[in-house]
């Protein structure tokens, strides 16, 4: 096998050499140890960031309607509902879809309440929690004409919100906060995404694009036939809309893109979340699943403001994470950050894992678990879920540019027992999920006795730089 040719950047010796220190962790000047809990409630759904810095986070439980305030350290505001804390009793079996933070601090949610009856609303909150009475009948619109299933909505635009909708109909429909539709957009407020025969579009993720058009991601199901009869199979799918509804005609393929990486139709794929980054490429999380056995990977991909891949991002445009893990994707710096549940991956900007972050290019919380990530400073990370939490990123981490064109190096078997064995001779180290070294060798070998450490997720960084994950039964 040829040996990768591996380029170091910035004092290489110095920057290796010091890599152990480069951990991320929670922040314990934030809450308590970097945590901030509040009883009886967790699950947050969304969060905000007002100018003020205050932290305004919504929780999603199917109970009554709870939204919890802190300020920028996770002090919990005593000034807003309870404790920090405001219950709607009335608005029960709560399933926000959307949280905004307005310019004036107002808090606006949107989402599907009982109120008797079940019904789409739009709430909009003070500073101190109190209902905005200048804001609909005293704080409420009751809407009918919002009632999307399994809905994606987006509320970054201070003007209007995008609904995806996919029941009874897979489209996208524009509104005002006052729940009416913009008649101006599609047909009559809405951009139909299926002709409910041949395809269906699922909208799983929607992006104001800074120069106003519509972005749009997720996957297509179209029909296909075999020796068994019709079938649906789930490929990539994205696209771009003018303001006013229409294909923008100059992106991608006609204004779409289809793609199938598996070129399976037993397996599933989809986009999950997308962001624009600093220099106006299309930034997407995503992840394939085998329909039968449940076996799913995660990606992140990149695409130019044309819609074309970037084949210098991974390889041909994407990198296979070393996690499965697919939801929400923020950029830090020249870092993208990839967060779901527990786990957090940072890939570089050119689609490779950076290793300078916490070893390994992974942080694990096993204090917390998240459902959604915003960038507070260049080097503080905000994350909620069953608590509202902030990591500290260290902005010293290394550069490291590999070189992998050269053969492919592969470990096995995988899941391992006893022996983890390699193709070829190097040294190596393994780390866990927090980044702790658990055994080095700097002698080139191609095989390590794992028997004695615990069942579990672990990774091995070889010589050359290449971090791989692998299984311990």
């Amino acid at each position: 096998m040829k040996k990768l040719k591996t380029f170091v950047v910035l004092f290489a010796i110095l920057i290796v050499n010091n890599l152990s220190a480069q951990h991320v962790a929670l922040d314990s000047t934030f809450g308590k140890n970097g945590l901030t809990v509040f009883s009886d409630v967790a699950n947050f759904q969304y969060f905000g960031i007002d100018n003020k810095s205050n932290i305004i986070a919504v929780v999603s439980n199917g109970t009554s309607l709870t939204i919890a305030k802190t300020d920028a350290d996770g002090e919990i505001d005593s000034n807003f509902g309870i404790d920090g804390i405001l219950k709607l009793p009335e608005y029960h079996h709560a399933f926000p879809f959307g949280l905004k933070i307005t310019k004036k601090n107002k808090i606006l949610i949107i989402g599907r309440f009982q109120y008797p009856a079940t019904k789409t609303i739009i709430m909009q909150f003070n500073e101190d929690g109190s209902f905005d009475d200048t804001f609909g009948d005293n704080g409420r619109i009751i809407t009918n004409s919002i009632s999307p299933n399994l809905p994606k909505v987006n509320l970054e635009n201070d003007d209007f919100t995008l609904v995806g909708e996919t029941f009874p109909t897979f489209r996208i429909s524009k509104y005002n906060y006052s729940g009416e539709p913009d008649k101006t957009f599609g047909e009559n407020g809405t951009v139909s995404l299926s002709d409910n025969e041949t395809f269906n579009i699922w909208p799983l993720c929607i992006k104001i694009l800074r120069d106003q058009t519509i972005f749009i991601a997720g996957k297509i199901e179209q029909r296909r036939k075999n020796e068994c009869g019709y079938y649906f199979q789930d490929c990539l799918f994205f696209c771009k809309l003018a303001q006013q509804g229409d294909f923008v005609t100059d992106f991608a393929d006609n204004g779409k893109m289809i793609m199938n990486i598996k070129n399976d139709p037993e397996w599933y794929e989809s986009f999950s979340d997308v962001i624009e980054d600093d220099a106006g490429n299309l930034v997407l999380t995503g992840s394939t699943a085998h329909c039968w056995t449940g076996y799913s990977t995660s990606f992140i991909c990149s695409f130019n403001s044309k819609g074309k891949i970037n084949s210098n991002f991974g390889q041909n445009g994407f990198f296979n994470l070393p996690y499965s893990i697919d939801r929400k994707i923020i950029q830090s710096g020249n870092r993208y950050l990839i967060g779901n549940n527990h786990t957090i991956i940072s890939v570089k900007k050119n689609g490779t894992l950076d290793l300078g972050f916490n070893n390994t290019g992974v942080f694990f919380s096993d204090s917390c678990s998240f459902r959604d990530l915003k960038l507070q400073s260049d080097n503080k990370v905000i994350l909620a879920g069953s608590a509202i939490a902030r990591i500290n990123i260290p902005l010293s981490n290394p550069i490291i540019e590999i070189d992998s064109t050269s053969d492919m190096l592969t470990i096995f078997p995988n899941p391992a027992k006893d022996y983890l064995y390699f193709n070829t001779d190097l040294p190596f180290e393994i780390f866990d999920l927090q980044g702790k070294i658990l055994l080095i060798s700097k002698k080139s070998t191609q095989s390590v006795y794992i028997g004695h450490l615990k069942a579990g997720v672990y990774f091995i960084r070889f010589g050359n730089n290449t971090v791989m994950k692998f299984v311990k039964e």
